[in-house]
C-alpha cells in the first residue's frame, strides 16, 4: 500500500500537477504567486501548457480585468484558511 500511495500524488496534502509539486511561496521575481483566490467570482481560469516536456501554469482571463484590478482565480475546493470567516475580537482594556 506504501508504494502505490507515493506513486499516487492526489493523495498528498500539498498540490501536485503530474507529480510536480507547485509551491509559490518563494520569491523568485514572477507575478504569478501574486494572483489572489476567488471561489466565488474569480476573473481568470489556471491551465497547464507544456513546453518541452515542461508544464508551465498559465492563467487566462474569463472577463475583462481594469487596470488597477487583481487578478483572482479559484484555488480549488481545499478549506483554505483564508476563506473561513473571522469572530470580531472585543479587547477589554483595565
Amino acid at each position: 500500500m506504501e508504494n502505490s500511495y507515493a506513486r499516487d500524488c492526489s493523495q498528498t496534502v500539498m498540490s501536485f500537477i503530474s507529480c510536480f509539486s507547485v509551491d509559490a511561496a518563494r520569491e523568485d521575481g514572477s507575478l504569478g504567486r501574486l494572483v489572489n483566490d476567488d471561489h466565488i467570482n474569480p476573473n481568470s481560469n489556471m491551465k497547464i501548457i507544456t513546453v518541452k516536456g515542461k508544464p508551465h501554469l498559465c492563467l487566462f482571463a474569463t472577463k475583462s480585468i481594469n487596470p488597477g484590478e487583481e487578478i483572482t482565480y479559484n484555488y480549488g475546493d481545499s478549506e483554505w484558511p483564508w476563506r473561513s470567516k473571522v469572530l470580531k475580537m472585543t479587547l477589554h482594556c483595565y
